[in-house]
């Protein structure tokens, strides 16, 4: 019996399942697509398990030979037989669920299915003669439509429309190959736009020129946008189009409700009206909130405006030049704040809405100073401090005032008096210790006022997760958590290298070298500068540039004005010229060359290409010269992984592959 099981929505999993009648669950609410029962059979879908085929009782029908059935292709009656699209190792093929077996190969590259007058047709893409065409094909594998098209997408499934490419051009066919719109559109240049009203968007001369025509050609959306895009598949019928300077809104009729004038906009979708969708712009100093007729329902004149929840409500957070508050979504105050203007720390990652104590708050300002208030307006930290820097595990306001430092509780108690320069919170002891600089002085404290490393350094740094870096008398060294010394040097400065637990950079009488945890020098103190680049170090010397292994030995000397690295090779600039050297001390090409591009093409950077006097070249990672630089273009074939090489005048054109030899390329 048909439908006896019943598709069903968890809105708060965002999942589909099955159920019977009753509202029984049947087929757990596990998929993230699903379709209605239909010929006695349902497609879903979810990311662990791909698709599956259930059947009328909810059980997974395990179709032969690992075949796993298309999702997008729904299942089709034709004539006796019921047929779906399956899939195996990225091959597809037709399968009858009645007969159970295939109709045709598992030999397409890409499948889709279409009707006309009941009868399902399938638009399938297969190899002929070494290229990949697209055609159509009925349930059995007979051609319908030839296979000479380079792309064919179905537009208007329950009629067979499709559109269509060939020899770089598009139009739109029905399944019979009638021509409903003529082949003088660009490549991929007609793009579904409303199936149901038959409209597509258009691009006949470039691909920043769109429109929006009918299927008689009619112009419904002059050609002249540069982006046509949007939401409209979501089935609020609405898109937006993009002019080349700024954004505005189309319907699926094609009509301009949003003239386009908003450099930024984004859309949103109230849960409790479903039905509605809603889209805030900004025109760079002003946003404002629009519905999807056009209508304004938010003036474009505010400074500040986002959504956010509050008692599990969308509402707009508002600024306007001194005024902040609450509206709904259509627009009306519902709460004016006494405050005049919110901090906003990041925009995107909304690091204006503060947790504090379990509430969602806002960090504000009222005469220049700065305090918290939650959602409902009352005032959570006193408007008595110059900045808030920080909350600290959502439970302590971290404040300066009157330039000094401080942390307040939320029962408004002193945790930290403001009588420091700064305050780190640090997990070296549990989120609940900082290190502290008062009077010039470092130490660590902890939160019920404990000093775990007395106030005596000049300045403390983390060590991994074993301890602290510390200056004192103008000498460093690395301690243990309970302030024991594990490191004691002369240096003046010592900070852990990203790479290693072990190594440090250490600085000397204003010169740099490398030093162990255990004290041995790995590199002495006699460089301007070092750098760690993968397994050697870029050190600096002079004003000159060299290259020291791992264990301290020179493999070049600081001799060249630059060093960049790619694939454990380098590329020097001396006396104005480029080369190359690997870190075995050898020079792989001469600093002889103009330019030398690490970044051009080669996706696995084992040839690059070269400049000298205005002419182009190819080198290999080998110190072989491919091509002496002596041609005015070189490009990059990442596709067949050839090099396309330009002379002038006259010039034939050469390919290279790396595993063949130069040859002239065949007309």
């Amino acid at each position: 019996m048909e439908n006896t099981l019943i598709r069903k929505r968890d809105d708060d999993r965002r999942l589909y399942g099955y159920v019977d009648t009753d509202g029984n669950e049947v087929v757990p609410f596990i998929y993230e697509r699903a379709t209605e029962f239909k010929y006695g059979y349902a497609t879903a879908y979810n990311f662990d398990v791909k698709s599956v085929i259930l059947d009328i009782n909810g059980k997974t029908v395990d179709l032969p030979n690992k075949y796993k059935p298309v999702f997008d292709c729904v299942i089709c009656k034709d004539g006796e037989k019921l047929v779906v699209a399956v899939k195996k190792k990225d091959k597809y093929g037709i399968f009858d669920l009645v007969e159970w077996k295939l109709l045709t190969p598992i030999d397409f590259y890409d499948i889709d299915v279409c009707e006309k007058d009941g009868k399902p047709y399938w638009v399938v893409q297969t190899e002929i003669a070494d290229t990949k065409e697209y055609g159509v094909i009925n349930s059995v594998g007979e051609t319908i439509i030839p296979f000479e098209y380079e792309c064919i997408r179905v537009f208007i499934k329950e009629k067979g429309i499709l559109i269509c490419g060939s020899e770089y051009k598009s139009g739109v066919i029905d399944i019979d190959g009638k021509i409903i719109l003529p082949f003088e559109y660009i490549q991929y240049g007609l793009l579904p736009f409303n199936a149901e009203k038959g409209l597509l968007v258009a691009q006949k001369e470039s691909y920043h020129r769109s429109g929006i025509i009918d299927l008689d050609g009619n112009i419904i959306l002059p050609l002249e946008y540069n982006t046509i895009d949007g939401m409209g598949w979501r089935g609020y019928g609405i898109f937006d189009i993009h002019d080349g300077k700024n954004y505005g809104v189309v319907n699926d009729n094609g009509k301009i409700v949003i003239p386009c004038k908003y450099e930024n906009f984004d859309y949103f979708y109230p849960s409790e009206v479903a039905d509605k969708v809603y889209i805030m712009v900004s025109d760079g100093f002003n946003c404002g909130i629009f519905d999807a007729d056009g209508e304004e329902i938010v003036p474009v004149e505010y400074y500040f405006l986002d959504i956010i929840y509050k008692d599990k409500k969308e509402v707009i957070l508002y600024e306007n030049w001194g005024e902040v508050g609450l509206m709904d979504i259509e627009g009306n105050v519902l709460l004016e704040y006494d405050i005049d203007s919110i901090v906003v720390r990041d925009y995107f990652y909304k690091k204006y809405l503060e947790y504090l104590d379990g509430k969602k708050c806002l960090h504000a300002i009222k005469d220049d100073k700065h305090g918290i208030i939650d959602l409902d307006g009352n005032i959570i930290v006193a408007f008595e401090y110059d900045d808030i820097k920080e909350i600290l595990n959502k439970k302590m306001v971290y404040a300066q005032k009157n330039d000094k430092y401080g942390i307040i509780g939320t029962n408004k108690n002193i945790v930290f008096p403001f009588e420091y320069d700064y305050l780190i919170a640090t997990k070296m002891y549990g989120n609940d210790a900082f290190i502290a600089k008062k009077d010039g002085i470092c130490g660590i404290i902890s939160l019920g006022g404990e000093i775990l490393l007395p106030f005596e350094c000049e300045f403390i740094d983390y060590y991994y997760n074993e301890g602290f870096i510390i200056k004192r008398e103008g000498k460093c060294a690395i301690i243990d958590l309970n302030g024991k010394i594990i490191l004691s040097t002369e240096y003046e400065y010592i900070k852990k290298l990203i790479c290693s637990e072990n190594l440090f950079k250490a600085k000397s009488e204003g010169k740099y070298g490398i030093i162990e945890l255990s004290g041995k020098i790995i590199i002495p103190p006699e460089y301007d500068d070092i750098i760690r680049v993968e397994e050697i170090y870029k050190v600096k010397k002079d004003g000159k540039y060299g290259i020291v292994d791992k264990e301290g030995n020179i493999i070049h000397p600081p001799e060249y004005d630059e060093i960049d690295s790619v694939k454990e090779i380098y590329k020097v600039k001396k006396d104005g010229k480029y080369g190359i050297v690997d870190k075995e001390g050898n020079i792989l090409h001469p600093p002889e060359y103009d330019d030398i591009d690490f970044n051009y093409f080669h996706h696995d950077r084992t040839i690059f290409k070269v400049k000298n006097n205005k002419k182009f070249g190819v080198i290999d990672i080998k110190g072989n010269i491919i091509h002496p630089p002596e041609y005015d273009n070189i490009k990059y074939d990442w596709e067949d992984d050839e090099i396309k090489l330009h002379i002038k005048p006259k010039p034939p054109e050469l390919w290279w592959h790396k595993k063949k030899k130069p040859t002239k390329k065949s007309k």
